[in-house]
């Protein structure tokens, strides 16, 4: 089984309070299939970036935060790796999983530099593994209808057939 977390934060008297809701998805064998291509589509971009960003600390010359350097890791990634034929897997992944990877990485570098945590190491497959889509846009009742714009709410009911919007296109 899956989890969805939908989280929505506001600001309230200068702190962050974040709101969470938890449901499990019942998914059948070619929707489970899609999401645990997500995870590794996810886990594939974590390490690729994380290579890469070790890799450029040897560059002579080469002055940069990691911040600086992951984000032109992910124009590389972006702009040549996913161009390339033996890569043409990855276009059938919504942008978001691999956004949400380097915004990891990213989050994981942070907090090295900071002393807060372990140096990143690579991720393994394990049973768990997860992927975060955003909302990039807004959502579209019907095919050519304006789109809704989001809010910070989103109200889920027990029971009730959600549509995950990337998700869902990659489906067919």
């Amino acid at each position: 089984m899956f989890q969805v977390v939908y989280a929505s934060s506001k600001q309230v008297c200068r702190s962050l309070v974040m709101f969470a809701v938890r449901r499990e998805l019942k998914l059948n064998n070619v929707e489970t299939s899609l999401m645990r291509g997500n995870a590794g589509f996810k886990r594939f971009v974590y390490n690729f970036g994380l290579g890469l960003l070790t890799a450029s600390w040897s560059f002579e010359n080469i002055k940069a935060s990691d911040s600086k350097r992951i984000d032109a890791i992910k124009k590389v990634f972006t702009q040549v790796t996913m161009q390339r034929p033996e890569y043409t897997w990855m276009k059938l992944y919504p942008s978001t999983v691999y956004q949400s990877a380097f915004i990891d990485l990213k989050d994981a570098f942070s907090r090295w530099r900071k002393g807060l945590g372990k140096f990143p190491k690579k991720k393994s497959k394990k049973k768990g593994d997860s992927f975060t889509l955003y909302k990039t846009a807004g959502i579209y009742l019907e095919k050519g209808q304006p789109a809704l714009l989001f809010t910070n709410r989103v109200v889920i009911n027990p029971g009730k057939l959600i549509r995950l919007p990337e998700v869902a296109d990659c489906l067919g």
